[in-house]
């Protein structure tokens, strides 16, 4: 099973972008609505994948990664932003962001995230560190 933890604090916001996800066989989609709550699947049951917006909670998504990086820098994180590529290179570099996503991310935007997803996971079977 494949898990991704979705942080926000507008799970509507996330309505076609989860749909697609879950459409995936053996894909689960959790949602959360709290720091803490992060902070306590990245260093007790940590996802296959978390997708953090903007802000949580008022935290600001780097802020939230920095933690998500100490507690387990295994996972994989995708940040939703609204800054230029160069400006949210400038704030995220150094902490593995694997990717980053529009404010209100659709269908498309999911079905990129498996392909990456997907490659990511044949990669590693590839290494010989499957899942």
């Amino acid at each position: 099973m494949f898990e991704i933890v979705i942080a926000t604090d507008d799970s509507d916001r996330f309505g076609p972008f989860v749909r697609r996800l879950a459409g995936e066989p053996g894909w689960t989609i959790a949602m959360v609505r709290s720091v803490e709550e992060v902070r306590r699947r990245a260093s007790s049951a940590p996802p296959g994948l978390m997708v953090i917006d903007e802000t949580v909670d008022g935290v600001s998504n780097i802020d939230i990664a920095r933690d998500v990086i100490f507690a387990n820098a295994m996972i994989n994180l995708v940040l939703v932003n609204s800054l230029s590529a160069e400006d949210f290179h400038e704030v995220s570099e150094g902490l593995g962001v694997l990717a980053s996503l529009p404010p209100y991310p659709g269908q498309d935007d999911a079905s990129r995230l498996i392909e990456v997803m997907k490659g990511l996971r044949l990669g590693n079977h590839a290494n010989g560190s499957g899942d």
